[in-house]
């Protein structure tokens, strides 16, 4: 948490002292899931990942007999920021 104070006589005193809050955001996911009973989704992704290829989509899709499509597999790696946008709050305080 941070305070800041600003002695300027033309902002009202109620105005003269901000804090803010900072916030380490930190996600870990690991994500397993069915859509229906054809597409397979597996998800990893983790902020504090060493390596890009730690983070990764998986897509598997199993159709049936007769459709055109029986099977197709689909990885990504998920190139994304390392760090989140670090977000900030206003208080104003007396």
């Amino acid at each position: 948490m941070n305070i800041s104070k600003t002695e300027n006589p033309r902002i009202p005193i109620n105005q003269r002292r901000i804090t803010t809050f900072n916030f380490d955001q930190r996600i870990q996911l690991n994500l397993v899931g069915n859509i229906g009973d054809k597409l397979k989704i597996n998800t990893n992704y983790n902020t504090q990942a060493t390596f890009d290829f730690e983070n990764q989509v998986k897509l598997d899709y199993t159709g049936y007999e007769d459709e055109i499509i029986q099977k197709t597999r689909r990885e990504r790696e998920l190139a994304l920021a390392r760090h989140l946008d670090q977000g900030a709050v206003k208080v104003c305080s007396d």
